[in-house]
């Protein structure tokens, strides 16, 4: 055992941002629960021990929020309050005489986060609060000790006493640590502002992690941009917005549907769990969707590159490149991208290039965007946007659909490749294909032959070419416009058809 007289006594090893001791602010999320959270079976708690969940009351409220104060005065930290179970922070009481620590007034869990250009982990367990049901009765000083002791071991400080690295027995109490167990002060100690400062920074360095920030408390979104420099940018547990700008940036949004925009430099994008939109802008960059985080649920995820100006070639299961006597991996490459590793993504959005773009063995969506694109949806039950300009659409294996909802024209054919009766849908938009009812397609609206013979035949095919029109009066004035053609001349009848609002 090492003995000291300062606050590194109180440091853990473990903190929000992982390992390191860096005196970088953050933003925490914290909520009062209104249920149990599903992850608390990682504690190895039993069953009647969760069960025996209740809210915090009022007063307990109060006193926590009071502690949260403290801490967020003392540091760099900036809490955020989300709604009940989105929280890093999430407090909760229960009967302490059915857990593994009966006898305590509370625990929590360290936070357990990893962050680097390669890799991110963040435990959902870690960071929660838990507060026996006694405490309720506590007198209030007592009561937001309690509080203010455990959030320090929520935010990674460690007791007094434990090792490797102790406290000086003389000055082990509350008075210079809420961390020690030798005393019951409500209000943080000298040491307690030491630790939380070399962990998070002062309090005058609130969200200077970034170059801006904003928080929208209705929709919790937090909003932050980084600067020119190689930035790491650690999102909350609800919704994000990040912006690397330029350097090489670490982009990690954690809980939620986040957009994640690397912009210049190589970049790495980590989506975490939700249904996340990650851009990686021009550089090498490294797209992760979900994969790492802790839990499997990782949301569906897209990659975007409608803002790319040249032609983007996209392989969803990565591909080999020989260059300079060497096999590269890749899942993206382009002039304006360079080449994009990913993981754990299931869409793609094209840009304004001919872009090609090529599906993995899951359901997928992908969109071409500008340009003569060629798309390929690879195994699984595809949806497929060809966009703008003439696209070359294939299905490949599974049920797949084929959408167009852009505005027809000469220039905007589309041909698909594989389509397959009874098992492959075509769907158009009613915006664009005004003459049709949302739903399945009527018999009255479909034709095969050349051209309309009365003014219900909106839809025309023509089984010898392959071609398919659409005319929006039927035997009206207006011409005929075809907007695809079949290469294999499959015998379509208006149930190959959706049409959607």
């Amino acid at each position: 055992m090492t003995t000291v007289r300062d606050y590194t006594a109180l440091i853990s090893g473990n903190n929000f941002w992982g390992s390191t001791t860096l005196k970088k602010p953050i933003f925490i999320t914290y909520s009062f629960d209104t249920k149990p959270a599903a992850h608390v079976t990682e504690g190895g708690e039993s069953s009647a021990f969760i069960n025996s969940f209740s809210k915090f009351t009022t007063a307990e409220r109060q006193s926590a929020l009071e502690a949260l104060g403290q801490w967020d005065d003392a540091s760099g930290i900036h809490f955020l309050e989300v709604p009940a179970g989105q929280g890093e922070i999430r407090f909760g009481n229960y009967d302490f005489s059915l857990s593994h620590s009966s006898g305590a007034a509370g625990y929590a869990y360290y936070p357990s986060a990893s962050i680097s250009e390669t890799y991110v982990y963040q435990s959902k367990i870690g960071s929660d609060v838990f507060i026996d049901k006694s405490v309720k009765n506590y007198s209030a000083d007592d009561m937001q000790h309690v509080m203010i002791h455990e959030i320090g071991h929520a935010i990674g400080l460690k007791h007094s006493f434990e090792g490797p690295i102790v406290l000086d027995p003389s000055i082990d109490n509350t008075q210079y640590t809420v961390m020690s167990y030798t005393g019951y002060d409500p209000d943080l100690g000298p040491l307690d502002i030491a630790a939380a400062r070399a962990l998070y920074g002062t309090d005058g360095s609130d969200g200077k992690q970034v170059a801006a920030w904003h928080w929208n408390v209705h929709s919790h979104t937090m909003t932050q941009t980084g600067g020119n420099g190689a930035d790491t940018i650690r999102g909350v547990t609800t919704a994000d917005v990040m912006s690397g700008m330029g350097g090489k940036d670490i982009l990690f949004g954690g809980e939620g549907n986040d957009r994640l925009d690397g912009g210049a430099g190589n970049d790495s994008l980590f989506g975490g769990n939700g249904d996340d939109i990650l851009i990686g802008g021009t550089g090498n960059d490294r797209l992760n969707g979900g994969s790492g985080y802790s839990d499997t649920a990782d949301g569906t995820d897209t990659v975007d590159y409608g803002a790319v100006a040249s032609a983007v070639t996209v392989h969803l299961s990565g591909t080999w490149e020989y260059i300079a006597g060497n096999y590269t991996e890749y899942f993206a490459k382009g002039v304006d991208i360079g080449r994009d590793l990913m993981s754990s993504i299931e869409n793609v959005t094209g840009g304004k290039g001919a872009d090609s773009l090529t599906g993995s063995s899951v359901a997928n969506v992908l969109k071409g965007g500008a340009g003569r694109d060629t798309i390929s949806g690879g195994e699984g039950k595809d949806l497929i946007y060809g966009g703008a300009a003439s696209d070359s659409l294939t299905g490949g294996s599974g049920a797949d659909r084929f959408y167009f909802d852009t505005k027809l024209g000469r220039s905007n054919v589309d041909t698909l490749t594989d389509f397959r009766v009874r098992l492959d849908k075509l769907v158009l938009d009613d915006d664009i294909f005004t003459a049709l009812t949302a739903g399945s397609l009527s018999k009255p609206d479909f034709i095969l032959g050349t051209a309309a013979h009365d003014a219900s035949d909106h839809l025309i095919y023509d089984k010898g070419t392959g071609a398919l029109y659409f005319d929006a009066d039927g035997l009206g004035g207006q011409s005929q416009i075809q907007f695809a053609l079949l290469a294999t001349k499959p015998a379509l009848t208006n149930t190959d058809f959706v049409i959607v609002a």
